[in-house]
């Protein structure tokens, strides 16, 4: 069964896509060459091409990803646990000035004490703060990665159905129009990327 053109319903003038690209091959002086229409109609199988394309459509995703959900600010938690952290810092600062004005072994015993337990103090508000920040965080992370690779997936499906739908890809001469006749989708040679792709 002939395939007809969606526009003028004749078969006369279709050929499918591929064998127009494949037959506008001809030999120059200068090596190979295509017809301006195979030319036209070449779509670019190219691994660095499509590369370029997925990493472009997640990263453009993902952008957006980005701005509907926002990583992690510092939690109430964590603000909390900042000031206990700079008034151990300023008051263990205070104390172990004062204690090292006091004369004899004692003044040094209670400075020393002093800045040890500020130092103490300090690590333990400050990894208490980074933990409560690492477990918000981490589920953000895993959500984004779980996003990103659902991105990448879809480019790779694009890429597939878009090979597939070139090689079902007919051509009318008469009325210079690219079609898929089982989809129902067509449109000029200059858009055919956009009809491959994204229809």
């Amino acid at each position: 069964m002939s395939t007809s053109c969606p526009k003028c319903h004749q078969s006369d003038q279709v050929q499918k896509v591929s064998s127009i690209v494949s037959d506008g091959v001809y030999d120059t002086s200068y090596g190979t060459a295509r017809t301006e229409l195979a030319q036209k109609l070449l779509i670019n199988r190219s691994d660095i091409v499509w590369d370029k394309f997925i990493r472009e459509h997640w990263m453009t995703k993902m952008v957006e990803y980005r701005k509907q959900f926002p990583p992690p600010e510092m939690g109430q938690t964590a603000k909390i646990a900042l000031l206990l952290l700079w008034l151990s810092l300023c008051l263990g600062a205070v104390l172990t000035f004062v204690f090292s004005q006091v004369s004899g072994t004692i003044g040094i015993i209670c400075a020393f004490s002093t800045a040890g337990s500020t130092l103490i103090a300090l690590i333990s508000s400050y990894n208490f703060m980074k933990s409560n920040q690492t477990v918000e965080y981490k589920e953000w992370q895993k959500k984004y990665d779980a996003a990103r690779l659902q991105c990448e997936k879809e480019a790779q499906q694009i890429k597939q159905k878009t090979f597939h739908r070139w090689d079902n890809l007919y051509y009318c001469h008469r009325d210079d129009v690219v079609f898929l006749p089982n989809e129902n989708l067509s449109s000029a040679p200059s858009e055919m990327m956009d009809l491959l792709m994204w229809k």
